[in-house]
């Protein structure tokens, strides 16, 4: 290239051949042209890589990277994380798009807010699991938009609301993720982005958000997202093991302490969920919930995270206990599903219902 690109888009794709001309078109459509486009592309089955090549052609802004297939998406991010130029990062998935005007809607917000580490925006989701499809309909940040907050500020704002840990919700100021070693995503992981999404923002000082729609995002059959794997709870489990030690390694932000351990804590409920119990067996379920409580060390951990959290968590301390003895996963799993579940539904609907209506 000629000169430094502003933007950098990194695009993980992997067995995603239907897509890819779409996606790549997409980027050519851009309005605003000063981008790199870092494809990385792994081992595919369906033939993905010559799909992309032939959607690409010699357009020189495109740069196409072969990777060994690796089981998610977080080796061709890390990969673009490391051999991006721009001034900021964007994540796109291989079978996902941007909106033509994406990069000139964040070229037009850095102007506005000055240089900042990272700015969201909405996104259009694409249902294609059922036949005929739901439509599309739109995902938003639940924080006020036009406005800088300090980052870990947002994130429990947003965690107390709705927040949604996607990869792609956000640019980021490439020196804030390239100079922070402790910023890569775990290889292989699925559901990486519940891992690493969250020490961006604690990582990051400064953070808005627009209401401009710049992504679309297809919820399809068979994706990681969607499909079930038993490979899909035992690295909720890791990334669950491993804000374990974050928690005692790094310095939560005061502001965001409480939120975030309230957040993580919502994590347990796979375990004992109904929806997990669809599709995940009793005994798998069972043995991921002891590796990660079963040492003292790490059940002192959950108590001291459930102890700054709401109440309805907290008095999820003795059923997580309980679950930790003999027997008692299957009993504890009762409980939640039965009792402790629609209790705190029920209740939480009723005053919301109330505060509505005064």
């Amino acid at each position: 290239m000629d000169k430094t690109p502003f933007f950098s888009i990194v695009v993980p794709a992997c067995d995603v051949a239907p897509f890819g001309a779409e996606m790549i078109d997409s980027l050519r459509q851009q309005s605003d042209g000063d981008f790199e486009a870092l494809i990385v592309c792994e081992e595919s089955a369906d033939g993905t890589l010559e799909v992309l090549r032939r959607a690409i052609g010699d357009e020189p802004r495109f740069i196409v990277t072969e990777l060994p297939r690796s089981g998610s998406a977080s080796a061709g991010r890390n990969y673009g994380i490391e051999h991006a130029h721009g001034q900021y990062l964007l994540f796109l998935d291989g079978d996902d798009l941007l909106k033509p005007e994406a990069l000139e809607i964040f070229r037009h917000a850095i102007a506005t807010f000055g240089e900042i580490d990272l700015i969201a925006g909405r996104a259009e989701v694409r249902w294609e699991l059922n036949s005929p499809a739901r439509g599309a309909e739109q995902l938003a940040h639940p924080i006020e938009c036009g406005k800088v907050f300090p980052a870990p500020l947002a994130l429990a704002r947003m965690m107390e609301r709705r927040f949604m840990p996607a990869v792609w919700y956000q640019i980021y100021r490439r020196e804030l993720i390239k100079n922070d070693a402790t910023l890569r995503q775990p290889i292989g992981r699925r559901h990486q982005d519940e891992q690493w999404t969250p020490r961006v923002f604690l990582a990051a000082k400064t953070f808005a958000a627009i209401p401009e729609v710049f992504y679309v995002y297809r919820k399809r059959a068979n994706s990681v997202t969607t499909k079930s794997n038993p490979k899909s709870i035992r690295d909720i489990t890791d990334n669950l093991l491993d804000f374990f030690k974050y928690w005692h390694a790094r310095p939560i932000p005061p502001e965001a302490r409480a939120a975030v351990a309230d957040w993580y804590i919502d994590l347990f409920f796979r375990y004992f969920s109904r929806n997990s119990a669809r599709q995940f067996s009793y005994e798998l379920r069972r043995q991921e919930f002891r590796r990660l409580v079963g040492a003292p060390e790490n059940f002192r951990t959950y108590r001291e995270m459930a102890r700054l959290s709401r109440f309805s968590r907290r008095i999820l301390i003795p059923l997580i206990g309980l679950a930790r003895r003999p027997g008692g996963f299957v009993v504890s799993e009762k409980l939640f599903q039965w009792f402790y579940w629609p209790l705190v539904h029920t209740i939480w609907g009723a005053l919301k219902t109330r505060l509505r209506h005064g």
